[in-house]
């Protein structure tokens, strides 16, 4: 982008030399980085433009996701980055608009090309960019997903919570109507002995004193 910005105000011969060979160093980067000028890399949605501008969308609660509550809960202690993941969704959200609109415009241009611009230069070109409008697409449908999953998740968690909690409330309501039968100094520690310990020791003692 920076060696773009450069070369854009130059206008002379050499100029367009070193326009031409930054280009196919880029398509050459982009190639080695992954992207592929294929039209099987593309998205099918990516053959209508109004199954981009409809592609799943929804409000998202990331502040929420990373703290596990709802919004307008109080704060907890990841508060602070489940804002930030809320700000850079809600950019994502206008970058994904802008990047659709890019697109566009890239179509039109790609049916008028530059002269000094090859049919297979412009081919790479708008093929790299629709694999990277594909990736776009995949990445948040995953965000999505994986923001689904953490409600999801928390929902259980919630649920397993008030189980336990309620399992707890009725141990000690158990444990503070319930004596021990019988109490057993050993050491100057006193032992409370389970019920069938217990049990034992009576017959034991009682053997005993009829002996």
């Amino acid at each position: 982008v920076m060696r773009a910005s450069e070369l854009r105000s130059l206008t002379d011969k050499k100029a367009r030399m070193l326009k031409h060979k930054a280009l196919v160093d880029l398509l050459k980067h982009l190639s080695a980085i992954g992207l592929s000028f294929a039209s099987s890399a593309a998205d099918p949605r990516q053959q209508s433009m109004a199954d981009l501008f409809r592609v799943r969308a929804l409000p998202l609660d990331l502040c929420g996701a990373a703290c596990g509550t709802p919004a307008g809960a109080p704060a907890c202690a990841v508060a602070p980055l489940g804002a930030r993941w809320q700000q850079d969704w809600e950019r994502s959200e206008k970058l994904y608009y802008r990047c659709v609109l890019k697109l566009t415009q890239l179509r039109h241009a790609r049916k008028r090309p530059h002269d000094d611009l090859s049919s297979r230069e412009v081919q790479k070109a708008a093929g790299f960019v629709e694999h990277g409008v594909a990736l776009l697409l995949q990445q948040r449908g995953a965000l999505q997903a994986a923001v689904e999953g953490c409600a999801a998740l928390h929902a259980r968690l919630e649920q397993l919570s008030a189980v336990v909690c309620g399992s707890d409330a009725s141990a000690e309501r158990e444990g503070g109507d319930h004596r021990p039968e019988e109490a057993i100094d050993v050491a100057e520690t006193t032992v409370l002995l389970p019920q069938a310990a217990l049990s034992a020791r009576r017959r034991l003692a009682a053997a005993t004193q009829q002996r």
